[in-house]
């Protein structure tokens, strides 16, 4: 795997449901655990949301839904049953239950319950004014979630497995064809040899002056950063690299510690939300880029090491020495291309989003160590 001992050389200066909650509404207040949960759905509850955190600032959260869960700890009964729930961080709150939707409560002994609320501008009683929209066992609430998850886990399973499969298709289809179909790469017949210096001799003519020595050594860095590679598909790989990190004025190692941050080099990585092969596009980013089929290695470098030079031309540094690239320009560069450039935009730098964060200083951290720093 990666190792800081030899650093890359430069090369370069720089469904239905719908139609069905119209067929049957969802009453305005629910104590089942199925219409609980529809009606959690419908409210758009915010499930990071606590009693203590709304506590804090209440009218920040007002017309917010969030849920409480707790025992009943007591019950007052009057125009309406009055509930005391203990939290689980020993704290109470008071919570008011029509009385026709209330027998049940009164039947049991200290049951759990979950309690939808919404936050309301007014109100007496508890420090933070709401509304019930809904209550009901704990345990039937948490039923139909554990049956959820389960399909919710099947259906990624099946849908993972589409996605790999479709993946090797495409992939195979690139591999078997005697040209590769992409606009102005490395698009020879591809030899089939483990040789790095019969590969070496293959490729590097076909590279630019700038980037021709650098073949051999990429070539053994990618192969032995994903062993899964055989040596023709990472010479594939690192010829696109090298010839499209040329084309468009990319420093290759800066598109290295990107690649290994989005994919580590495998072509057919299908990310959850949808992103495909090497640079991890988005099926509209890919089709605005031109790119046809994500899983095809050419292709797919081309559209995202040229994406990655539009986002370093957006935020370029004004004065940086002789035109060159700097770290900060990198790291908004980066979050750009992770999170987008509007929201960089918007917040004036790196987002506060723990996925981009985390991504910006990956590839900092990676193009530190493959320039030797």
């Amino acid at each position: 795997m990666f190792t800081k001992k030899r650093p890359l050389p430069p090369c370069l200066s720089l469904f239905g449901f719908v139609g069905l909650l119209l067929a049957n509404p969802l009453p305005s207040y629910a104590t089942n655990g199925a219409d609980y949960v529809a009606l959690r759905a419908k409210n758009s509850c915010n499930r990071q949301l606590s009693y203590a955190i709304v506590q804090a600032n209440p009218p920040s959260y007002n017309g917010q839904v969030m849920e409480l869960r707790g025992a009943v700890g007591g019950m007052v009964k009057g125009e309406t049953l009055g509930i005391v729930l203990n939290m689980p961080d020993q704290s109470f709150v008071n919570v008011d239950v029509p009385l026709n939707e209330a027998e049940w409560l009164q039947r049991l002994s200290t049951p759990i319950v979950r309690v939808l609320v919404k936050v309301e501008s007014a109100g007496i009683g508890n420090a933070v004014p709401m509304k019930v929209l809904a209550i009901a066992h704990d345990s039937e609430v948490g039923a139909i979630e554990s049956a959820q998850e389960a399909r919710a886990r099947e259906y990624e399973r099946r849908s993972e497995g589409r996605r790999r499969s479709e993946a090797r298709s495409a992939l195979s289809r690139v591999q078997q064809r005697s040209q590769l179909a992409s606009r102005g790469g490395v698009n020879r017949d591809i030899p089939v040899t483990a040789d790095v210096q019969k590969l070496t001799e293959y490729y590097a003519p076909k590279l630019g002056t700038r980037v021709r020595e650098c073949f051999a050594p990429y070539l053994r860095f990618i192969a032995n950063y994903n062993h899964r590679l055989n040596m023709s598909t990472a010479a594939l790989i690192t010829a696109n690299l090298l010839f499209f990190a040329d084309r468009y004025d990319v420093d290759p190692r800066l598109a290295v510690a990107m690649i290994i941050a989005e994919s580590g080099f495998d072509p057919m990585s299908t990310s959850r939300t949808g992103a495909r092969g090497l640079g991890q596009l988005m099926p509209g980013t890919a089709q605005s880029l031109g790119v046809s089929n994500s899983y095809d290695p050419a292709q797919n470098l081309d559209g995202s090491i040229r994406y990655l030079r539009n986002r370093l031309d957006l935020f370029k540094e004004k004065g940086a020495p002789g035109g060159g690239i700097g770290i900060e320009q990198i790291r908004l560069a980066m979050a750009a291309y992770n999170a987008g450039a509007a929201a960089v935009k918007k917040h004036g730098g790196v987002p506060p989003f723990r996925e981009t964060q985390a991504y910006v200083r990956r590839v900092e951290s990676l193009y530190r160590q493959l320039s030797g720093q």
